[in-house]
């Protein structure tokens, strides 16, 4: 028996495309273009640890989008060798140091260019001291 596809062949190309990059741990958006009667179908893929432009909304907090598109960046890490308790990432607007995680509540997610995650090693080369649960970097737009 025959089972016909919902899908358009494009709708399918853009779904092994999304499924291939997913498994490849990147986080990606397909772009179409027509040229000439050929569709070409391209990743706009970003790295898994970055997002960036249209990733971000214009609403909510910097922390609902964390939540909702990077939630286990926001929980802490059990389990870290040399540290005592569950560590929680360190957060940075512009270079600077967030006093708490609770802060991100309060900056808006349409002044953020880009939000990149930093594993513990990452960040505790970069900053110079040690980020057991890592680090969030928020870039604002200028």
């Amino acid at each position: 028996m025959k089972t016909r596809s919902m899908l358009d062949s494009g709708s399918r190309m853009r779904l092994v495309l999304i499924a291939a990059a997913t498994l490849l741990g990147l986080s990606c958006a397909v772009r179409t273009t027509e040229r000439g009667g050929i569709t070409e179908y391209r990743l706009a893929a970003g790295s898994r640890h970055v997002l960036a432009g249209d990733q971000i909304p214009n609403s909510g907090s910097a922390e609902e989008v964390i939540a909702a598109l990077r939630p286990e960046s926001l929980q802490p890490r059990a389990g870290v060798k040399g540290s005592s308790d569950n560590a929680l990432p360190v957060a940075y607007l512009d270079g600077e140091p967030l006093l708490d995680l609770s802060y991100l509540r309060l900056i808006p997610a349409a002044s953020i260019s880009e939000i990149r995650f930093l594993r513990a090693p990452e960040a505790s080369a970069r900053f110079r001291r040690r980020h057991d649960g890592g680090a969030i970097l928020l870039t604002s737009r200028k």
